[in-house]
């Protein structure tokens, strides 16, 4: 069997394994750790193709989409205010992380800029690729905040709570 198919099985298997114990991203977490790991036990470097990023790309694009409701988007007007604050907010914190990782990692200031978005693993992991720069410090990072959210998020809507 090659090289390909052994990371693209555990990819496939790390994620469904991850999914299937109800871990929270769990098929995405699990793919990336199956495909790293068995890229890193084959000595291998899979390339995907610019044709399938692509189509990639589209699939994601339409999954995203097809979360988009006219009653959401009838919504907005009633969270309009509020969706101003989180929008700077975000735009104001991501420019200070992008800012701080710059000067004290002195990290390139565009890895700086996409480590500091929060959007998405895969989404974010397909950018840095297309714009090429390191997957593997933006998606490590990516990956941190995922799993604070995961653990730290609970603790803290629990406090609140209890507190409101």
């Amino acid at each position: 069997m090659s090289y390909r198919l052994i990371i693209i099985f555990s990819a496939i298997f790390g994620g469904l394994t991850l999914n299937f114990l109800n871990i929270p991203a769990g098929a995405m977490v699990g793919s990336i750790l199956g495909a790293a790991i068995s890229q890193m036990i084959t000595k291998t470097d899979l390339k995907i193709s610019l044709y399938l990023k692509r189509i990639i790309r589209v699939v994601m694009g339409c999954y995203i989409g097809l979360g988009i409701t006219l009653a959401g988007v009838k919504q907005l007007g009633d969270i309009g205010l509020a969706v101003i604050i989180v929008t700077l907010g975000v735009i104001s914190m991501s420019l200070l992380i992008t800012f701080l990782l710059y000067k004290l990692c002195h990290w390139e200031i565009h890895e700086a800029y996409l480590s500091s978005l929060p959007a998405g693993l895969s989404e974010i992991g397909m950018t840095a690729d297309e714009f090429d720069v390191d997957i593997i410090k933006v998606t490590t990072i990516h990956l941190m905040r995922l799993i604070t959210i995961v653990v730290v998020m609970p603790i803290i809507v629990k406090i609140l709570q209890y507190l409101g």
